[in-house]
């Protein structure tokens, strides 16, 4: 391209840069009314069971690396009309992927841009993949535990998460 997000078509032949993969951008599925997804906190684990933290040890970066869930597993959700959320970690702030960081996931936000909005896929059974404003899943580094990147381009086990109200939560001590 020209740098200006046109797509050029001046090419007589595919080499290498010229190369074009679609994928899907469809909205994520019909999510009922924000007053009806969940209200009050919710906890999110991986799919190996980790719960998804704002660590205060590491500038609140998130990470799914807990096995009980505490005050800092604590999420809010705001849902939107378009079928995007954005979350609200302990520290009162919001989660956002840094394109610019390698999709690192933090909260660190002090208002909902286009970075702190995730689009939300539910899957069945209170599970869910969250891709944020890059087009990019998010899921732990690992696979299964670590910190939150949104790098992945597809849906597999890692990028699913279990989206929960918090109600059964283990009080901090």
């Amino acid at each position: 391209g020209d740098g200006s997000g046109r797509m050029l078509a001046d090419r007589h032949g595919v080499g290498a840069l010229q190369s074009l993969t679609i994928h899907a951008s469809e909205p994520p599925l019909s999510l009922p009314p924000p007053t009806t997804l969940i209200s009050g906190p919710v906890t999110l684990q991986s799919n190996a069971g980790y719960f998804v933290s704002a660590d205060s040890r590491i500038d609140y970066g998130i990470m799914a690396g807990r096995i009980e869930a505490h005050e800092c597993e604590r999420f809010y959700l705001q849902a939107f009309d378009d079928g995007h959320i954005a979350l609200l970690a302990v520290n009162d702030a919001w989660v956002t992927s840094e394109a610019n960081n390698d999709g690192r996931v933090i909260a660190n936000r002090d208002q909902v841009g286009t970075w702190e909005r995730f689009a939300l896929f539910p899957l069945g059974e209170n599970t869910y993949a969250l891709r944020n404003s890059e087009g990019r899943y998010l899921s732990p580094a690992s696979g299964a535990y670590g910190p939150l990147r949104g790098v992945r381009t597809e849906i597999g086990i890692a990028e699913t998460f279990t989206i929960l109200p918090a109600d059964s939560m283990v009080a901090d001590q």
